[in-house]
């Protein structure tokens, strides 16, 4: 899928399909050919991956829980391709997409 289809429909359709587990798995897709804007680790002890990622004029911020290793790994503007389960961001209320 593109980042363009990362749509508020989009994951209310998937929240729609919980409770996921053993029997339902966690829906995963994956966005080939995004350019990493900014890449660092975060968390306490730097644990955890922290992405933003650009593909079509569209930006959007990611993260890796127990990646955080990863992010020597990228350069600004490398391209990769993600593996990833999009939802809304509501830690600290903070609204937004990962």
């Amino acid at each position: 899928m593109t980042l363009d289809e990362i749509t508020p429909d989009l994951i209310a359709g998937l929240e729609r399909i919980q409770p996921c587990g053993h029997g339902n798995a966690v829906p995963m897709f994956v966005a080939s050919g995004v350019q990493v804007v900014e890449c660092r680790a975060v968390g306490a002890e730097g644990q955890h991956l922290k992405l933003y990622v650009t593909q079509g004029g569209r930006t959007v911020d990611c993260i890796g829980f127990g990646l955080g290793g990863e992010c020597e790994n990228h350069d600004r503007r490398d391209e990769v391709d993600l593996c990833f389960t999009p939802e809304i961001n509501e830690y600290n209320a903070v609204g937004g997409s990962s």
